[in-house]
């Protein structure tokens, strides 16, 4: 893997984990925490209207992809977004 790709990777990995934390913070702050995990449509559309407020559409699906990869690599099912509540830019 060339020193470009590495360091990508590790963007991509940094930026994952923000999302997960983004995620948890935002779990544990309004009391979701019986739902977290596996997350389900109804938080994760909540997360998502929450970070809208102070965050970019860009950085929300970084932060999602990090919640799927979470998801994976726990070993829990993640529908694709496209099958889950859609939440619409305005």
């Amino acid at each position: 893997m060339s020193l470009q790709r590495e360091r990508h990777a590790a963007h991509t990995r940094r930026s994952y984990a923000t999302g997960v934390r983004e995620y948890a913070r935002f779990v544990l702050l309004h009391g979701y925490e019986s739902q977290a995990f596996p997350a389900t449509d109804e938080v994760l559309s909540q997360f998502v209207a929450y970070k809208a407020r102070s965050c970019k559409p860009s950085s929300i699906k970084v932060y999602l992809c990090g919640i799927r990869s979470f998801h994976l690599e726990n070993g829990w099912d993640f529908p694709p977004l496209k099958e889950r509540f859609p939440v619409l830019a305005t």
